[in-house]
């Protein structure tokens, strides 16, 4: 097996459900009683460009055989590391917004666990990636 099939693997059971969740839940993220359309439909979109990299990552995973493969797995690994960096800054701005642990946990928690469960999952998905794209074709 591939090093870099575990850190897609990683990346689509956290991101399927994140993907559906943008695209079904739009308002629910934007945590607003009444989100306008313009803000829930960007969402949605956010919603289609990770259900893309699901896409991408299921594919790549199937693909069998090539060694060609095996190298284009560890540079989808690489950008999809970069893509990670973003939640990562969303979920710290939320936990330096709602002032530190303690403060707003259960109304935080309330989509997908929350900024410090977002925190971590999007660190570890960061580090995973990051090393199969790097060391994935070796």
């Amino acid at each position: 097996m591939h090093v870099a099939n575990i850190a897609l693997l990683c990346h689509l059971l956290v991101e399927v459900p994140a993907s559906l969740s943008f695209l079904l839940a739009a308002p629910k993220q934007l945590r607003e009683p009444n989100p306008s359309p313009e803000a829930v439909l960007v969402c949605q979109s956010y919603g289609g460009l990770l259900l893309s990299t699901n896409v991408l990552c299921f594919l790549f995973l199937y693909s069998r055989g090539s060694s060609n493969a095996d190298g284009a797995k560890s540079l989808v690994a690489a950008s999809l590391a970069v893509y990670h960096v973003f939640p990562i800054w969303r979920a710290w701005a939320r936990i330096r917004r709602q002032g530190g642990l303690g403060r707003g946990w259960a109304q935080q928690a309330e989509v997908v666990g929350g900024p410090y469960v977002h925190f971590v999952v999007h660190v570890l998905l960061l580090l995973s990636l990051s090393w199969a794209g790097l060391h994935g074709s070796s």
